[in-house]
């Protein structure tokens, strides 16, 4: 009986002790978060430091809170206009260079996934912007999903295919060349960073834009084109040389001189050395025969020296400082 007795009083005993620890542990929990903000806070307050060392010293000390802590860093920017979030920003750059440089992989990828969750957590599109701006720093494979949500957004297609177009993976390839459903500013941004990729997946999709009206979006297929040098996008290029009203004749010898270059560089060496030919023979007015001759020139001696015999193209290469 009295063993029984005993074990009944322990079993209150115990079970007391578990509620209790229940009804503490919010308050624990709150106490911690508090120590966490507060410790954050006091860290961001000392950007943007005195030297290298001591910024990287308060990176390394944020870091060591694990993704938490950089979440609470995030959520200290404000949008512009409301607030000082300087100390903030430079804190998140520190730590996009600590991970950088010195984080390794393992510490790269929890700063990265902390910023994508503050990311999806933040709704002013000027502090969302700031963000992946650090991911072009930081992001690679696991921020592609993610980046991939704002290429449909018109103030966050620039930044976010920007951070695509730094990760350069096939993957964040694909995921550009898909988005060239988009219009106006965004179509032009898309574009250009196909072209930067040189991705000839991109030439038959924007090989019409080459006709577009649009001056700008016209001028940046143009060149997206010629820097990715596929062999059918030739009569798209070149009729800008021989067509274009005479201020966009200024510009379009570089445009037309890139992609024979980049057809060179892919073993088109034949049409390459055309390409030249033909803007020898386009420019030919006054004040128009300097602008593509010694480039062309140059291009033509270096691909096809042996093929070069007319005494008027022997002259010119001399003048070019070049010798038959």
């Amino acid at each position: 009986m009295k063993k029984r007795t005993w074990a009944v009083y322990v079993l209150l005993l115990l079970s007391g002790i578990f509620i209790i620890s229940l009804s503490l542990s919010p308050v624990w929990a709150l106490d911690s978060a508090q120590a966490a903000k507060s410790k954050v806070q006091a860290l961001v307050d000392r950007f943007p430091a005195q030297n290298t060392e001591a910024r990287q010293a308060l990176a390394s000390q944020l870091m060591g809170m694990g993704s938490e802590g950089i979440l609470l860093v995030c959520r200290l920017l404000v949008p512009p206009g409301t607030g000082d979030d300087t100390n903030a920003r430079y804190a998140l750059s520190a730590l996009a260079t600590n991970v950088s440089q010195e984080g390794g992989e393992k510490a790269r990828e929890l700063y990265a996934k902390a910023l994508i969750k503050a990311l999806d957590k933040q709704t002013n599109k000027e502090v969302q912007a700031f963000l992946i701006r650090q991911l072009q720093r930081t992001g690679k494979k696991e921020s592609i999903k993610p980046l991939k949500r704002y290429l449909d957004n018109k103030r966050l297609c620039e930044p976010a295919t920007q951070a695509l177009l730094a990760i350069g993976t096939p993957d964040a390839e694909k995921v550009l060349l898909k988005a060239l459903r988009a219009t106006g500013a965004n179509r032009v941004t898309l574009i250009k960073a196909l072209g930067e990729l040189q991705n000839k997946e991109a030439t038959k999709k924007i090989l019409p834009f080459a006709t577009d009206t649009n001056d700008e979006l016209r001028q940046v297929t143009l060149f997206a084109l010629a820097n990715i040098g596929d062999p059918l996008a030739e009569k798209a290029v070149s009729t800008v040389s021989l067509e274009a009203p005479s201020y966009e004749r200024i510009s379009a010898p570089s445009v037309y001189l890139l992609y024979a270059q980049r057809l060179s560089e892919s073993g088109h060496k034949m049409q390459s050395a055309n390409i030249c030919r033909n803007l020898i023979a386009s420019y030919t007015a006054p004040q128009e025969n300097h602008i593509p001759h010694c480039l062309s020139w140059s291009m033509l001696w270096e691909r096809m020296p042996l093929k070069i015999s007319s005494k008027p193209w022997t002259a010119s290469i001399r003048n070019c400082g070049l010798e038959p």
